[in-house]
């Protein structure tokens, strides 16, 4: 059997990539850089956070982020109401990058994760359980909350010069749907997963 070899992000060299138990941590041999490490409930932690990160993604879209008012006239704005204005005024293609960075994608990855966790903690691995846990790779690729956060804080230090800003419900839904993509990041030890699916579905 051949080995599995890792590269070290900050030296390059490449190490054999042995299995690690819970809580330890390969270092490189050469410049102490750590290549990877073990985590401890990862299935039960990415199950738990994918749940919260479903139910937060509603409000998150469709509450509002925003409220200016403009000479006593107010105006909410949500997520999908940013998307369809931008398509409203022209920008379509600008407004189907933004409904898969902001909606689509991190949807799409919070339903993967809590599929390839939930089958990993019932112990059930269907063929397609591998082909999951890569789309989930690609939609990671897609993860632009952080991206789209900026944006709306940009826009309400802009906004302030016109009219009275206030934060809805949304902004603050959204705020935590962004840190519990993050602790997934966090919490999905891709080495587990794979060696559980494939001691699952028979090597």
């Amino acid at each position: 059997m051949l080995d599995v070899l890792t590269a070290c992000p900050e030296c390059d060299l490449l190490v054999r990539r042995d299995q690690l138990s819970f809580g330890h941590k390969a270092k490189c041999p050469r410049c102490g850089c750590t290549l990877y490490h073990a985590k401890s409930n990862t299935v039960e932690n990415s199950l738990a956070l994918a749940i919260a990160g479903l139910i937060l993604f509603l409000p998150a879209i469709s509450f509002p982020i925003l409220t200016l008012t403009f000479f006593g006239n107010a105006k909410e704005d949500t997520i999908v109401s940013g998307v369809y204005a931008l398509y409203d005024t022209g920008f379509a293609g600008i407004a189907a990058l933004v409904l898969l960075g902001s909606v689509v994608g991190p949807l799409v990855r919070l339903i993967l994760v809590c599929y390839v966790s939930g089958c990993l903690q019932m112990r059930y691995y269907p063929l397609r359980l591998v082909q999951y846990f890569r789309w989930y790779h690609r939609f990671d690729e897609w993860r632009m909350l952080d991206v789209y956060l900026l944006g709306i804080l940009v826009a309400m230090v802009k906004l302030a010069d016109l009219g009275e800003v206030t934060v809805g419900i949304g902004l603050y839904s959204f705020i935590a749907l962004l840190l519990v993509n993050i602790m997934i990041s966090v919490a999905v030890d891709e080495d587990h997963f794979w060696n559980r699916i494939e001691q699952g579905q028979g090597g």
